[in-house]
């Protein structure tokens, strides 16, 4: 389980929302303590495809570790009750 915060922005060139999830600590006390620790992160997207909707989804990766864009793999949702947006199966 990884707790943190999570963000959503639009992608002004397909429309769709992409939700950012990022690690945080209970030490993250200040933007100094943010900057200095590496984290995890994913992104999630949810979008209308031909069969369906579907979610393209990372895997949590290192922060620091970033280069380029993130791999995504494509995974039907299933849309629960409540603020959670569950893939259906994983990759």
């Amino acid at each position: 389980m990884v707790s943190g915060i999570a963000g959503i922005a639009a992608d002004n060139d397909s429309g769709h929302g992409i939700l950012t999830l990022l690690q945080t600590f209970p030490d993250d006390t200040s933007l100094k303590a943010f900057e200095k620790r590496d984290r995890l992160y994913a992104v999630v997207i949810v979008e209308d495809a031909p069969s369906g909707v579907v979610c393209r989804r990372s895997q949590w990766e290192r922060l620091f570790a970033l280069k380029g864009d993130p791999k995504m793999a494509t995974v039907p949702c299933e849309f629960l009750v409540g603020n959670a947006i569950t893939p259906s199966a994983a990759p």
